[in-house]
């Protein structure tokens, strides 16, 4: 997953303009003025992963005007301090044993962090080979997913339940992760689609900022954002009702990184079955797919009934 997230990037509008130039004066002119610089990547956003991207973080703060020294201050002693985070952030007795071995001198050449010998953590060394093999068999059983059958059917409440017949299940999903107050609650009622007997009601509150999203989602894969091979079908269709409520159905997909394909639907008062191809969620061939979110991202309360989500050859 972090692999492909490095390789991706945020859509850009062919109107935007980066100014590299004016980012690096910027800094300058904030270390003039005695203001603190800390080290930090926006991870896991597109083109970034946690770890591995500060080191390419630290090259860019020193191409800035910071010395290699300030630079791996600004990843440690110093952000540890200015977040008031005592017990880290420095090499001193009774103080956590965080630390990383490099070969080389990476106050003198700051691309030497990227040269790790070994990592220890509280102390206690990271068996990287281990890792390594991990990382390893994680790629193996994700290639080897099964594919599924025919029309398979995820959810259709008929249990009373928020059971799935396959998949890891249905979880609320809001921009709470991202630091929002949204809110979602969901629950099955009686009445469903096309006189079946049970509905799953999704209600909740998407307050205004950015981004602001509120609703459900079911991961295919055995855990929750795992991947899972759905490529053997076409199609994702399901029945929705509601005050006529604009909606939106989201796929995750490993080879879109953290970022989402979108594509409205309205939940009218009348029940109505939708389908959309699984290839038009920006090219998804279905064999990596994290989530299938059904939701709101347009701020105010709502509420909406779901059912007889299934995958269609």
């Amino acid at each position: 997953e972090n692999l492909a997230n490095l390789a991706k990037t945020f859509p850009v509008s062919p109107s935007s303009k980066n100014d590299w130039g004016l980012l690096k004066t910027n800094i300058q002119r904030l270390m003039k003025a005695g203001v603190p610089i800390l080290a930090g990547t926006d991870a896991p956003n597109p083109g970034t992963i946690h770890g591995a991207s500060l080191h390419h973080e630290l090259r860019l703060l020193v191409e800035s005007g910071l010395t290699p020294t300030q630079a791996l201050a600004a990843a440690t002693g110093l952000a540890a301090r200015s977040f008031q985070l005592k017990d880290r952030g420095r090499i001193n007795v009774g103080l956590r044993a965080d630390l990383i071995l490099v070969e080389g001198d990476p106050t003198e050449d700051i691309s030497r962090t990227g040269n790790i010998v070994g990592v220890w953590k509280g102390g206690k060394r990271v068996d990287r080979d281990s890792t390594r093999k991990m990382i390893a068999a994680s790629k193996a059983s994700a290639a080897q997913q099964p594919k599924a059958e025919e029309n398979r059917m995820i959810s259709n409440f008929e249990s009373g339940k928020r059971e799935t017949e396959f998949g890891a299940g249905w979880t609320p999903s809001t921009d709470a992760m991202m630091g929002g107050n949204s809110s979602v609650q969901s629950k099955v009622i009686d009445g469903g689609a096309d006189g079946s007997g049970k509905a799953l009601q999704v209600s909740g509150k998407t307050r205004p900022q950015q981004p602001a999203f509120s609703g459900v989602m079911f991961s295919p894969g055995k855990v929750q954002m795992q991947p899972g091979n759905i490529s053997s079908h076409r199609s994702i269709s399901f029945w929705a009702k509601g005050d006529d409520e604009d909606c939106e159905i989201m796929f995750f997909f490993q080879k879109r990184g953290f970022m989402p394909s979108t594509k409205p639907f309205k939940a009218t008062k009348q029940w109505k079955k939708y389908t959309f191809e699984i290839k038009d969620f920006d090219g998804c061939d279905g064999s990596d797919v994290t989530g299938i979110w059904f939701g709101k991202t347009q701020s105010g309360e709502y509420q909406f009934l779901l059912d007889q989500v299934q995958l269609e050859k």
